[in-house]
């Protein structure tokens, strides 16, 4: 055995005899000191050389570094290979293989070859590089506490440099970095949150613990506190243990026996003794002195509560009218008649009397929740125990009609608590504890909402309010039982029931009945018992509230009125703060994804988006109908079950009745402030930056009146009447609102140039611009008459564009935008083809204009198709005009001697429809058009909001659509004029027909058309004469179902147009054809359909002047006109 292999030996130049080995005992049985590191040589420590000192050494004993390196890891690869693969027996084929494996896979780079060294500078590089790299990717914080860090560490590395007993060597700490820093991976969001949180800790460190003193220490109890701890522990030392470590005499450096005595010391010596435990000192005790024993029986005396406890009252005294205590026993004695009755009485235990005041006070326990000798809780209710105690003053039926009266009470009060515990229940499940536990949800049958969160918070309120006044109560009867009260106090049950009424009335009862309405609750109501969105448990919870509130107001119940206002306003907070949200934030206008809410819209919110539009770009802002339908308020459908079992669907507001008279200013200015930042312009908060709570709006509002000196803040806040409470709201949100919506107003009109917008839309689609207009429908007209394809997209729009341009003036502005404007024909493509033959071709015809973004929201395509409908209908009556100003029969003498009377039933006929014609078209334009046009640019100067805008301009094309008769409830009227319409031109074919010459047609308007090449222009003229050489049988009549027949009522009876199914002309088969020659009686016909229809016509158009809508007198203008057709 070689003792130089014992890493505690000591190191001596001589070697030690094996015999001393065996009798020293080992070195951690005592400390080594100075002394035994130097041993003086002696003639027992001393040998001589010998031979055998000096052995020559074999090859042997020169080991190679790698046997030693493999001798050395073999271990740790077997504990390798058993931790990963879970092999124990390590005698198996499959364990050495493994080992050797292993050893072959860590021999390359840990025992073959020397590991690689880095020395600090390169780990500052590689930090600097980090920290670098993190700043270009924007990850300030990151970079900077990686800085820090690293610099602390440094700094912490340079202090103890010269420590050599830490546990890294400081030239060893650049190699543990760099091992570090080849596991770490990309910085994730966790480490940016922790490189954010290690900035805020060193910006403001945590204070460091105040260090324990003495002074503390002799402050607490006597061998109390931490640092008491392990002083009596019994696995200790004794306190008259001499200490391991003491220093060793003189005698133990002298010879080696010595170390003998310390192998053969006594385990149990050293062991602590377990029978001398300190035993702190106790205090004498004082034996009770016999005042201590008579004021606790006074106590027991008074604790009534106990079983053995019997009152000193004597209900066996016959009754006496002086003395009340006899009422009660005498009432029951009197009361058990028969004999039988009084045997049963007398087995009975007897009853246990209290004193009233006693009873009060387990009343006022029972009224704070809590179970007594008096009042249990059970089968959910406040009931009398099985023996209650009596008072020995009342009978035993009025002493419990009181107490069931305040039984219900506190019945009434425990059920709130129940309803409030599970709402908070409920509501701290949402939120996310901090100790990560998770609490059981309760069972409740309604969504969780801030207003029922609101709700149930002050009912909370007005129950601890209520547990104070009980309490208050108790602390008088016991101040008044030490004689501390300045008044005297009456104490009973009759007074403590009055008391209560009066203190708070029905207010818990009508809390109660709300709760069972609004949420269902206790489980056992059997009211609501569907499942309610959390928008309409809201408003109705607020509705219900507000209506209980207006009924007791009226009825000057001003207690429990106090109490519901209370409990409105706290409750109310909750939405009042989201609509200040929706108006200082406005309408979400970012790009909304699948994920995101938005404008964080609450779902109780009245407030809700629709979903129009969602997708990429934004498209849901650019959208015409997202003004309109974007944003709205929130109606959900409601069924409502029929006796018969059939349900029925309806739209409910969720709109509480409180905001409803200013939900749509709400709504709008939301929806204002929104597009206000989507157009890039800074706006300002308008009042909404310092939104203040409903109920200190209430008690700021002038209108409120001063509160009394002594009431308290709560109740003083709500002494507002109910009907001033809706007129508070107004107040406060009306001017703010409306500085907003003027805002934008001037916005649209400055910026986004709504002003010319609505100019260029009515010069177009209305014909304002008449030379314009007129120009270009000269120049469709013609390709019309030449039967040509005028309805094509090409012709249409470089014809408007080529009449716009030219009507410039140098320097002047385009009155309207060509790039905006687009002409299609969107009708049968062989329908074009009869517009000579019936106007009812132009229908197809489309006109859009593109207004830019935010116009959009108030020209909708809705809206340019009423425009487009009111052009076409301009332009079939300028279509009829126009072909009847066209015939002109051309001087011939020969010709017109011979056809002069026959014409003159043409020309006749031919005045009587251009009359029609240029009074309808009068009536339009002058006394529709003109008239609204001038109105609405009169209340347009006057908007101030978007919606306001929207709105007016909406009424306005209504009434111009309504005067032109173009809705379907004149649907009748309108085919009418159509049907005269089309005489027109068919009037115009048959003249032709009858005149036989190709120049017997003039286009007395063809002046207006201007071009650059004036004999260009004759010659066109020339050619694009129609004649009618061809016979009329060829002409393709309009069918019969251009026409309704069931709206054409015999003009006999006065209700409707003549029958054109059988009298018409566009029906009768014998006007196909010409070889009768009969033009007369077709023109016979033709005059008798025209006077039917007009007729019809003016007949309804004076049933809708007699109204009492505002179009009445516009009617009656049109009315007066129709007259002189029977001139």
């Amino acid at each position: 055995m070689n003792p130089s292999g014992s890493s505690r030996s000591l190191h001596t130049p001589v070697p030690r005899p094996v015999s001393s080995l065996s009798v020293r005992p080992s070195s951690s049985s005592r400390p080594s000191s100075s002394i035994s590191q130097h041993r003086p040589s002696t003639s027992i420590g001393f040998r001589p050389p010998s031979s055998a000192s000096h052995r020559t050494q074999s090859r042997l004993s020169f080991r190679p570094p790698s046997r030693s390196s493999r001798s050395r890891i073999i271990p740790q690869c077997q504990t390798l290979v058993t931790q990963v693969t879970g092999i124990e027996d390590q005698e198996s084929d499959d364990f050495k293989d493994l080992v050797e494996y292993a050893y072959r896979q860590l021999e390359p780079t840990t025992i073959s070859k020397p590991s690689a060294s880095v020395d600090i500078e390169v780990i500052d590089r590689t930090i600097s590089g980090h920290a670098l790299k993190a700043r270009v990717n924007l990850k300030e914080e990151l970079a900077t506490s990686l800085e820090h860090c690293y610099r602390k560490l440094k700094d912490h590395i340079e202090s103890h440099e010269s420590d050599l007993d830490a546990p890294v060597v400081s030239n060893k700490i650049p190699d543990h970095l760099q091992f570090l820093i080849a596991l770490a991976q990309p910085p994730s969001a966790a480490s940016l949150a922790y490189a954010d949180l290690y900035l805020e800790r060193v910006k403001n460190p945590q204070p460091s613990t105040p260090p324990l003193t003495w002074a503390e220490i002799l402050a607490e109890e006597p061998f109390e506190g931490d640092h008491w701890e392990g002083i009596l522990d019994p696995i200790g030392d004794d306190w008259d243990t001499t200490p391991s470590l003491s220093p060793l005499n003189s005698d133990d450096l002298a010879l080696d026996d010595d170390d003998s005595s310390l192998l053969s010391m006594d385990e149990a010596e050293r062991a602590p003794s377990t029978d001398a435990q300190f035993t702190p000192p106790q205090e004498a005790r004082q034996p009770f002195s016999p005042e201590h024993a008579k004021a606790f029986r006074e106590l027991q005396h008074q604790q009534y509560w106990r079983k053995e406890w019997r009152s000193d009252a004597d209900p066996s005294r016959s009754f006496d009218l002086g003395d009340p205590s006899t009422l009660g026993p005498s009432i029951e004695r009197a009361g058990a008649r028969t004999r039988k009755e009084r045997l049963a009485l007398d087995m009975l235990a007897p009853p246990k009397y209290i004193n009233e005041e006693d009873m009060v006070r387990e009343v006022l326990i029972a009224l704070q929740g809590r179970e007594n000798t008096v009042f249990t809780w059970e089968n959910d209710n406040m009931v009398l125990t099985s023996s209650p105690p009596r008072l020995i003053h009342l009978s035993l039926q009025s002493q419990a009609s009181i107490l069931e009266s305040l039984g219900k009470t506190a019945t009434t009060v425990q059920h709130l608590r129940h309803f409030v515990a599970h709402v908070f229940a409920q509501s701290a499940n949402r939120i996310t504890s901090a100790d990560g536990q998770s609490r059981p949800i309760p069972n409740l049958r309604f969504p969780q909402t801030k207003t029922a969160e609101a709700f149930a918070d002050a009912i909370d309120f007005e129950i601890r309010k209520f547990e104070a006044w009980c309490a208050e109560r108790e602390e008088d009867m016991c101040r008044a039982g030490l004689e501390n009260l300045d008044e005297p106090l009456v104490v009973s049950l009759l007074n403590t029931e009055q008391t209560l009424r009066n203190e708070y009335d029905e207010s818990f009862e009508i809390l109660s009945t709300i709760v069972r309405d609004v949420f269902g609750y206790p489980a056992g109501s059997t009211r609501r018992k569907f499942w309610r969105s959390s928008a309409t448990l809201s408003t109705a919870l607020l509705d219900t509230l507000f209506s209980h509130l207006q009924e007791h107001m009226e009825r000057n119940a001003v207690v429990t009125g106090n109490t519901l206002l209370r409990v409105f306003v706290s409750s109310s907070e909750p939405i009042w703060g989201m609509v200040g949200k929706w108006l200082r934030n406005g309408m979400n206008v970012a790009t909304f994804s699948d994920k995101q809410n938005p404008g964080d819209l609450e779902e109780e919110f009245f407030i809700e988006y629709n979903g129009i539009g969602v997708g990429m770009l934004s498209m849901g802002l650019l959208d015409p109908d997202f003004w309109k339908d974007g944003y709205s308020l929130r109606e959900l459908s409601s069924e409502t079950e029929a006796e018969g079992g059939t349900g029925s669907a309806s739209r409910q507001s969720v709109v509480p009745t409180f905001l409803e008279h200013v939900a749509k200013l709400i709504l709008g200015t939301g929806k204002a402030t929104g597009l206000i930042r989507a157009l890039g312009v800074p706006l300002s908060a308008h009042g909404f930056a310092d939104w203040p709570l409903f109920a200190d709006l209430v008690r700021s509002h002038p209108r409120n009146v001063e509160p009394q000196e002594n009431d308290d803040g709560p109740r003083s806040l709500f002494s507002v009447s109910v009907d001033s409470l809706s007129a508070i709201i107004n107040d406060h949100l009306r001017e703010p609102c409306h500085e907003t919506g003027a805002f934008l107003s001037q916005l649209l009109f400055e910026d986004c140039d709504l002003r010319s917008h609505v100019n260029a839309l009515e010069d177009l689609f209305l014909m304002r611009k008449g030379d314009a207009i007129t120009h270009f429908l000269d120049v469709v007209f013609t390709k019309m008459d030449a039967n040509q394809a005028w309805s094509d997209f090409h012709f249409l729009n470089t014809a408007f564009g080529d009449v716009v341009r030219s009507n410039l003036t140098p320097g002047s502005q385009e009155w309207i935008q060509l790039s905006l404007v687009r002409l299609s024909y969107r009708g049968h493509r062989d329908k074009d083809r009869n517009i000579h033959r019936t106007v009812r071709a132009i229908e197809g015809l489309s006109v859009e204009y593109a207004v830019p973004f935010p116009l959009t929201y108030i020209f909708r395509p809705e809206i340019v198709q009423i425009y487009s409908e009111i052009f076409v209908f301009l332009l079939q009556i300028r279509r009829a005009k126009h072909v009847l100003e066209r015939i002109l029969i051309r001087e011939d003498n020969d010709r017109h001697q011979r056809l002069k009377e026959e014409l003159k039933v043409f020309y006749a006929m031919r005045s009587r429809l251009s009359w029609f014609a240029n009074t309808l078209l009068n009536f339009l334009t002058t006394y529709v058009l003109h008239v609204q046009i001038l109105k609405f640019h009169e209340d347009l100067d006057k908007a101030k909001s978007l919606d306001e805008i929207i709105t007016l301009h909406d009424d306005h094309l209504d009434k111009i659509q309504g005067r032109c008769l173009l809705k379907p409830n004149a649907s009748a009227l309108h085919k009418s004029i159509i049907s005269i319409l089309d005489i027109c031109l068919h009037f115009t074919n048959i003249f032709v027909t009858f005149a036989g010459d190709t120049t017997a047609t003039h286009d007395v308007s063809r002046h207006s058309i201007v071009l650059k090449h004036r004999s260009r222009k004759q010659r066109r003229i020339q050619r694009n004469v129609i004649g009618f050489s061809h016979s009329i049988r060829d002409i393709d009549l309009v069918s019969s179902d251009d026409s309704d027949p069931d709206e054409m009522l015999d003009e006999s009876e006065g209700r409707g147009p003549p029958d054109t199914t059988t009298t018409s002309f566009l029906y009768d088969e014998t006007m196909g054809g010409v070889d009768d020659g009969d033009f007369f009686g077709r023109i016979e016909k033709i005059s008798r359909e025209v006077d039917g229809l007009v007729r019809f016509i003016r007949r309804g158009v004076e049933s809708l002047a007699g109204g009492t809508t505002e179009a009445a007198p516009a009617f009656g203008v049109l009315a007066f006109a129709l007259e002189d057709w029977d001139l």
